[in-house]
């Protein structure tokens, strides 16, 4: 990597890793808010589950069993899936950029004192 190339990655390098942080930080806080979710999704389908056997009495874990195995579950199932892997890819490209910043950051300053033994 010549000296240009690191001077010219020290200036772009932070506001890249702005923008990846904050879509990091948008897709993280999508996932955790669905994530949190889903014990009001399983009483939300139980209730249904309980009304539609009422008066009958269900056992819970029945209507566990029936709430997991539900359409509506598996839907919100893939939905969260989905948002993890964005959450994910994210995670990972704003990890991957923070490395460079640093190589460059180290780059530099090995070109520095390289510069200064000459």
């Amino acid at each position: 990597m010549e000296q240009e190339d690191i001077i010219k990655d020290l200036q772009t390098l932070p506001n890249k890793l702005f923008k990846f942080g904050m879509d990091y930080a948008e897709k993280k806080s999508c996932f955790n808010t669905i994530d949190e979710q889903k014990k009001t999704i399983l009483a939300d389908i139980k209730n249904r589950i309980a009304f539609d056997y009422a008066p009958e009495k269900v056992s819970e874990a029945q209507l566990e069993r029936e709430a997991l195995a539900s359409n509506e579950y598996k839907q919100y199932l893939f939905g969260r899936g989905l948002a993890e892997r964005l959450y994910l890819k994210s995670q990972a490209t704003y990890n991957a950029l923070q490395v460079k910043v640093d190589c460059t950051r180290s780059l530099n300053s090995l070109r520095k004192v390289e510069a200064n033994l000459l």
